[in-house]
């Protein structure tokens, strides 16, 4: 009996029947599509916990800024003078960011802050926040959404070699410290370059 093998099955070789390399190449192209739809979708998801998770940290820290003693009919810096309006540029998600920064007055500061090269890919980004929120010296970790230069905000429960820690990270292609903030500065600042982007076209 003549047989053949292709993606891990035996199918019977008939007469008459279609081109194999034809049929071959066209299930590859289904699986390579399939593939690429799975990819978009974890992309879209992790877009979305990271837009959740930086509404909430606004939230909280606007939260904390009434406890604190802000009146309570006081807009949030990016909302005032704007009515319901919601934000939809660039330029003002960068507002966000600040706005979300000038609540921080009273909390400790992060360690370490591991800035981002660009190409930026958020997937690696909560990946690599996922691994170093993992470790037990590690007390959380804070996205920085800055347009061209995100940044990771690392506060630690106890020393770290964070240097190191990075570097057996596999979305993590190169790490560099900043040699100012050798000399005891706080936060300690690191650059990274992500791995080959996993962003899908």
């Amino acid at each position: 009996m003549d047989i053949v093998e292709r993606w891990g099955r035996i199918f019977k070789r008939v007469n008459y029947g279609l081109d194999e390399e034809q049929v071959a190449a066209f299930v590859n192209e289904l699986l390579a599509e399939r593939d690429r739809l799975i990819q978009q979708q974890e992309y879209l998801a992790a877009l979305i916990r990271f837009t959740e998770r930086i509404v909430a940290e606004a939230d909280n820290r606007y939260g904390q800024g009434l406890k604190e003693g802000k009146p309570k009919g006081q807009a949030p810096p990016l909302m005032e003078g704007r009515g319901a309006e919601a934000p939809t540029a660039a330029g003002e998600f960068q507002e966000l960011a600040r706005a979300v920064d000038q609540t921080k007055t009273g909390e400790p500061e992060p360690e370490w802050e591991v800035q981002i090269l660009p190409p930026m890919d958020i997937i690696q980004a909560l990946a690599i926040m996922s691994c170093l929120d993992s470790l037990p010296e590690v007390e959380k970790t804070e996205l920085i959404p800055d347009i061209n230069k995100p940044s990771i905000a690392i506060f630690v429960r106890k020393p770290i070699h964070l240097v190191e820690k990075l570097k057996t990270l596999s979305q993590v292609a190169e790490v560099k410290e900043d040699a100012a903030s050798k000399a005891g500065g706080k936060p300690r600042k690191v650059q990274i370059v992500l791995s080959a982007s996993s962003i899908p076209s």
